[in-house]
């Protein structure tokens, strides 16, 4: 099933995520870590590699267009052609973790955008990595020619709303420091959009 986030936003009868007021208060007192997008550090990442990101209140932020994010910020190698980029459910228990659903920037050469994806369809599926287990959100991401840096934020609007994270036939594991612990499925449980999160990019 695919995810995006545009529809208005449903309450159900869940708390938001601990984590989601620290983080957008530290987000509001944090300055920019740059005036413009060439300013930005950018992290060189190898063509068949995949790599992590936590972005919590140690992540740079930007003021966007559309507002003030933390963000993660990669040099593409020249002969990318996909992406796959996933989002992690971060903070534990399904009704108290939040999500970091992403808006993908992309850049030329002279770091002028080409293109700005907000309305990002990802397939929701369960990941078994150690530590980082429970759903996961992915998207295969055609790099254009001439995109040579990707920028990866979220929208304040986003902040928030809710997302299915396990339908109701969906038993899961969690990974935790008291061991795993298993989860039946019963109902659809829902998660936050936060500020923060964990993001995998994996370069083809």
């Amino acid at each position: 099933m695919k995810y995006v986030l545009l529809l208005p936003l449903m309450i159900f009868a869940y708390g938001c995520a601990s984590q989601i007021p620290a983080l957008d208060s530290a987000l509001v007192n944090k300055a920019p870590c740059c005036a413009s997008l060439r300013e930005i550090t950018y992290s060189n990442v190898s063509g068949g590699s995949s790599v992590d990101y936590d972005i919590d209140e140690r992540s740079p932020t930007y003021d966007f267009a559309e507002g003030r994010s933390y963000f993660v910020a990669v040099a593409l190698p020249s002969d990318t052609r996909k992406l796959l980029i996933t989002t992690h459910l971060v903070g534990g228990w399904i009704p108290t973790a939040q999500v970091f659903w992403p808006v993908l920037l992309f850049l030329n050469q002279n770091h002028e955008p080409t293109r700005t994806m907000k309305q990002v369809e990802m397939d929701r599926s369960m990941s078994w990595q150690p530590l980082r287990g429970g759903p996961i959100w992915s998207a295969d991401i055609k790099v254009e020619p001439g995109e040579q840096f990707l920028v990866i934020y979220t929208l304040q609007a986003y902040v928030g709303r809710k997302i299915a994270a396990a339908g109701p036939s969906q038993g899961f594991v969690f990974s935790g420091g008291a061991g795993p612990t298993y989860v039946p499925g019963s109902s659809t449980k829902y998660s936050t959009v936060g500020p923060g999160g964990y993001i995998s990019i994996n370069v083809h």
